[in-house]
Formats: structure tokens, sequence, C-alpha cells
């Protein structure tokens, strides 16, 4: 499984003039746009199956859905003791957990509502919602 920094997409045009978004060794095109946001699908093995998608708000990735790993979270304990993950500039706080698949809130959920949220099990993230409302 490929580790990558969701800080560094790289914003390139296709041959064909296309915008695309290169994200560690994959390129992903666009599928739809709404506004700002825009839904991006896996160009590099989208004829082999791939369901890799991408997020976008503003040229920001906000949410990955794919079989390809982020950036690799730190772990860190709180003042009160409590496990911490860190994943870019954001810290998540574990909401529940049940044996090795746990469910983690950003930290600023109760104070300002945030709905970001990561799955991982084992401590690998296997599902992201990097939607930040701060």
């Amino acid at each position: 499984m490929e580790v990558i920094d969701v800080d560094s997409p790289k914003f390139i045009l296709s041959s064909r003039g296309k915008k695309q978004i290169i994200l560690g060794s994959y390129k992903y095109g666009i599928h739809r746009t709404n506004g700002s946001r825009t839904r991006w699908w896996c160009t590099t093995h989208n004829n082999k199956g791939c369901k890799a998608s991408l997020m976008t708000i503003d040229n920001e990735i906000v949410k990955i859905n794919d079989s390809v790993a982020v950036a690799r979270p730190k772990f860190v304990t709180s003042s009160r003791g409590r496990k911490q993950m860190i994943l870019g500039r954001y810290k998540f706080g574990i909401h529940r957990q049940a044996g090795p698949k746990a469910r983690w809130w950003c930290t600023t959920h109760k104070c300002k509502g945030c709905r970001a949220t990561i799955m991982t099990y084992d401590d690998e993230i296997i599902k992201i919602n990097n939607v930040h409302n701060h």
C-alpha cells in the first residue's frame, strides 16, 4: 500500500487539455463539478475497475475514497492521557472503539461542530472524511 501526502497534490493539464490531479503515483480526472466542489476519478487504473476518487473544494482535497493510504498519522497522548491522532494540521480523538476498529472525531467536534471523521483498523486509515469547518 502506497503512502500519499495529501498536502502535496499536483494539478496538471492532460495532453488533451483536461485538468488532472497527480497524487502519489496516481492520476485523477474530473468526474463532475458542482460550484466549488469537484469529484475526481482515478484515471491511472480506471480501465482495471479502480474505484478510487477524490473530492476537492476550491482545489483542496477534502475527501478520499480509495484503496490507497493517505499520509501516515501521528499518534500522541493528550494532556488527559487519551490517545489522539494528528493528521496534517488537525487533531482527532477516539469517538468509539470496538477491538481493532476505531472511529475518530476532529477534536473541535463539540465546540465548533466539525464533522470530519476517520475510521481506522489497527491504526491504519481505512476511511476518511476530511471536511473541516474551521
